[in-house]
């Protein structure tokens, strides 16, 4: 199931440059990385914050480039941790933040194992809180991959493996490069 882009809908930066998603319609799109260095991705992120300007899409971050400032503080408030690593999870936490009665997540497969690894904690602990606050959610088709134990464990063992150059422990993870959702109060 592919976002059909109606109502509010939230992204990450990269969909300003992804073939098929760069000219949809979005309300505002997330960014918390570097751009002070030159490296490809922050190259990238001043393409994309180009886009944002010229369609006029407020970038929401803690960063100095960031349109709309993330509201950090009252995230540690209201929520009382700061349980936040891929960008999925700032978007989630602040969709529970803002009440939305129902939110629709779309293309949030992984890029690469290891990072699907080490960040999956934090977007199981958001839904977690959505649904203890009784805010309900739903995920498309063929994103946020479950894996079986035995394929779990091989992602495990090739992560933790000399080559990965460190030891990663079991704990699932979840980010991506086509973070989209869709928000709406019923």
């Amino acid at each position: 199931m592919f976002c059909p882009f109606k109502g509010e809908v939230w992204g990450i930066m990269s969909v300003l440059g992804t073939p098929g998603l760069c000219d949809k319609h979005y309300d505002k799109v997330f960014a918390f990385d570097s751009i002070d260095d030159n490296s490809y991705s922050s190259e990238k992120l001043k393409e994309y914050l180009v886009v944002a300007q010229e369609r006029n899409i407020p970038v929401v971050g803690t960063r100095k480039y960031a349109t709309e400032r993330y509201p950090l503080v009252q995230m540690f408030e209201e929520f009382g941790v700061p349980w936040f690593r891929p960008t999925i999870s700032y978007m989630l936490a602040l969709a529970i933040y803002k009440k939305y009665d129902l939110i629709k997540i779309y293309g949030i497969d992984q890029d690469k194992e290891d990072r699907y690894i080490l960040s999956r904690p934090f977007v199981d602990f958001w839904l977690g809180v959505a649904v203890g606050r009784k805010q309900r959610y739903t995920i498309a088709n063929k994103s946020f991959p479950q894996y079986p134990p035995d394929t779990m464990q091989k992602i495990i063992d090739r992560a933790s493996s000399p080559k990965m150059g460190k030891k990663i422990v079991q704990s699932d993870g979840l980010t991506g490069s086509e973070d989209i959702f869709s928000v709406s109060n019923l």
